[in-house]
């Protein structure tokens, strides 16, 4: 049984700008306000329910980026940066808290912290001829982690209670790709062109889960 809703607000400013003959200049901010009501119930009986998600909760998303294409004749370059800021707690009515280390039963509640993260992006092409053109592109990016594996289960003290208690974490990391491209474009004759590109990428914060042993106290 689960009742839901959700509300996004969005605010987006985005410029562009031809600032010389040989730099196009881009930039701009991204503010995300969700307010979120869940009540999630799994296992509903008479007495209850087995596992309980019900959380209220208004997190905070904001971004700023600015990037610069540079075209010269024998080089272009696209070369960029992104800050991105997540806060679960900026606009909330209480704290929230969680154990600074779940595996320890002796741990202390620590308040959950928001996140500041810087992803470089890069991107150069280099034409070779006026018919091999060869390319190579890096970036870093971040995926925040989705709110019903932050939040789910919240109420602590009634899952723990639960048969098989599963608990979110609000200080999931946000998810991080690393990736790396090279390539090369050749064109032949005047119907017909090949490429070849070898690419890389590296994940990090994947979500997943983790068995905790039943504390005899």
């Amino acid at each position: 049984w689960t009742d839901e809703f959700q509300t996004t607000y969005d605010l987006k400013f985005d410029i562009t700008s031809q600032i010389s003959t040989h730099h196009l200049l881009k930039s701009g901010i991204d503010f995300r306000l969700y307010s979120l009501d869940v009540d999630d119930r799994e296992e509903v009986h008479p007495g209850g329910s087995y596992h309980l998600s019900k959380y209220k909760t208004k997190p905070f998303q904001g971004a700023f980026y600015i990037q610069d294409k540079m075209e010269y004749d024998y080089l272009i370059v696209n070369a960029g940066l992104r800050l991105g800021y997540d806060d679960p707690t900026l606009f909330n009515d209480e704290l929230i808290k969680f154990w600074s280390d779940p595996s320890e039963w002796k741990s202390s509640e620590t308040k959950v912290k928001p996140f500041l993260r810087l992803a470089p992006r890069l991107g150069v092409a280099i034409p070779v001829t006026d018919l091999t053109i060869f390319h190579f592109n890096y970036g870093i990016f971040y995926q925040s982690a989705l709110y019903r594996h932050r939040y789910s289960y919240s109420d602590v003290d009634h899952n723990l209670n639960a048969i098989k208690p599963q608990l979110g974490n609000p200080n999931l990391e946000p998810e991080k790709t690393t990736s790396y491209e090279l390539g090369l474009k050749q064109q032949i004759g005047n119907d017909l062109s090949v490429e070849f590109n070898l690419w890389l990428k590296k994940q990090a914060n994947i979500v997943g889960s983790q068995w905790i042993p039943t504390f005899t106290d």
